[in-house]
């Protein structure tokens, strides 16, 4: 069963990454943040004002044990082909390679990417461990500035039953 089928319908949508407070730069500094997942990366790319680019790609290999760990090879892999598709003259506005995640997993893609991001002069940030999981600051995020809008109704809520529905 779907939303449209509960009479459900959606105020809006949000590209999660986007939520997250300094991740839209403003002004002539570009931003690339990366958002490791479990099995996933996604990649915001933010300069001129604007989100220049958006991708999220599978990022995991399975080990001989049968379990998905992350490729940190892929990873870079398509953060180079996305740092190489965006305009020359936006691309010399990224300044910061944020990459965010899983601690284990940060380290690990950190390391790998360190070379192209000084060859790219991208300084690294990893971010502040004590953040918690990224997906929840996103949700924290979207739900405070829902919160924070002024005379905008609550989302989701059920359809008002007529009296023969109610009656039957």
């Amino acid at each position: 069963m779907c939303s449209s089928d509960l009479g459900l319908r959606a105020s809006g949508y949000t590209l999660g990454l986007s939520a997250l407070p300094g991740v839209i730069t403003t002004g002539d500094e570009g931003r690339i943040t990366l958002s490791l997942g479990r099995k996933e990366a996604t990649l915001l790319v933010s300069a001129g004002g604007g989100i220049t680019a958006y991708r999220t790609f599978d990022a995991s290999i399975k080990s001989e044990a049968g379990e998905s760990l992350l490729n940190a090879r892929a990873i870079g892999r398509e953060l180079r082909i996305t740092f190489e598709q965006i305009p020359v003259e936006l691309r010399r506005q990224l300044r910061t390679l944020t990459i965010t995640g899983e601690a284990g997993a940060v380290r690990q893609v950190e390391s790998a990417l360190a070379g192209w991001a000084r060859e790219a002069a991208l300084t690294l940030d990893t971010g502040s461990p004590e953040r918690g999981e990224v997906a929840d600051q996103i949700a924290e995020r979207i739900a405070g500035q829902a919160l924070e809008a002024s005379g905008v109704a609550l989302n989701f809520l059920p359809p008002k039953p007529n009296r023969w529905a109610q009656l039957v």
